[in-house]
């Protein structure tokens, strides 16, 4: 992943040691004309879904899910032809 140069203020969430890696689940969903590929990092509450830049894949969303999935449900799509 690309370092964008941004930075996280000081008092941002930390996740802790336990919790720096998520577990996640990953299928297709066949619609008429394609199949997407997709991983659920799991969570509660509402669902946010991601989409990760052109040159990534659904799996880029692991460095931050375990940040998000206190909060909601991340559901990462990728793109066609992208596929993890």
């Amino acid at each position: 992943m690309r370092n964008s140069g941004m930075t996280l203020p000081h008092n941002a969430p930390q996740p802790s040691a336990a919790a720096t890696r998520v577990g996640y689940s990953e299928g297709c969903v066949q619609l008429p004309d394609m199949r997407l590929h997709y991983v659920d990092y799991g969570g509660s509450g509402k669902t946010l879904v991601a989409l990760h830049g052109l040159v990534q894949n659904a799996h880029a969303f692991q460095a931050i899910a375990p940040l998000l999935v206190p909060h909601v449900r991340l559901i990462a799509l990728d793109m066609r032809g992208r596929s993890g």
